[in-house]
């Protein structure tokens, strides 16, 4: 659903929206949402705190609507024959590509000063989330968006959870390479946000030249067992990663 739900978002995209109608459909948007049975559909229940969110570094959510869509498998470019009910949600749409294809273009090669006033920014906007009481839970470069050259936003929030109970929250939710390992369980908190932010520094300021070269060294960096290369050259920021 991800293919398919980002090009329903990047068609409204061209929807004029202003700050008029923007609080009038956030109004539309919540009382249609609350109206409905959250048992039926844990996606109601977190749209509805997504579209509460406005942060300089947050992606904006805007509007969404049920229809049907075939399923696009993550892996490969398959599609299912039958469509599937789902749930489409307008979102801010942003033009500069992610931090995934930023670290591919430097190739190794990054500039410190850029690379902690972009991941300030980035900090802010994880700050921002759990103060509102939610956890993000999929951190990492892809989900981290270029509004412009040098703004970035967070958005991607389909693992996003309510930082109320425990019990609500699912195993194994996330992707490998950035999960903390306490998400592996079921009990954990806003912590596990923290834990993809020192991976996500470490590659902004050391990019990897090809993605072999990160497969081979990714595990001792998640455990902290970092290049001596490394821990030379950025000495103050060891502790953050």
């Amino acid at each position: 659903m991800e293919g398919s739900t980002r090009r329903a978002a990047l068609t409204l995209h061209h929807m004029l929206i202003n700050s008029e109608l923007l609080s009038d459909l956030e109004l539309l948007f919540d009382n249609k949402m609350s109206n409905r049975n959250s048992k039926t559909d844990d996606g109601t229940r977190e749209v509805i705190a997504l579209a509460k969110l406005d942060h300089p570094h947050i992606v904006r959510y805007y509007n969404c609507w049920n229809g049907e869509d075939i399923f696009q498998f993550p892996e490969t470019s398959k599609s299912s024959s039958e469509k599937y009910k789902c749930l489409f949600i307008q979102m801010e749409f942003c033009e500069k590509g992610n931090l995934s294809d930023w670290l591919e273009q430097k190739m190794g090669d990054s500039c410190k000063d850029v690379s902690i006033i972009l991941f300030q920014q980035i900090v802010e906007g994880v700050n921002y989330i759990h103060s509102k009481n939610l956890i993000h839970r999929d951190l990492k470069p892809l989900n981290i968006f270029f509004h412009s050259e040098n703004h970035i936003k967070i958005g991607d929030f389909g693992l996003v959870t309510l930082g109320v109970t425990d019990r609500q929250r699912t195993m194994n939710k996330g992707t490998w390479s950035y999960m903390a390992p306490e998400q592996v369980g079921s009990s954990y908190d806003k912590k596990v946000d923290i834990f993809p932010l020192g991976l996500i520094l470490y590659e902004m300021l050391a990019p990897f030249f090809t993605g072999s070269e990160k497969c081979k060294e990714w595990s001792n960096i998640k455990e902290g067992k970092l290049p001596k290369t490394f821990t030379k050259k950025f000495r103050k920021e060891i502790a953050i990663v």
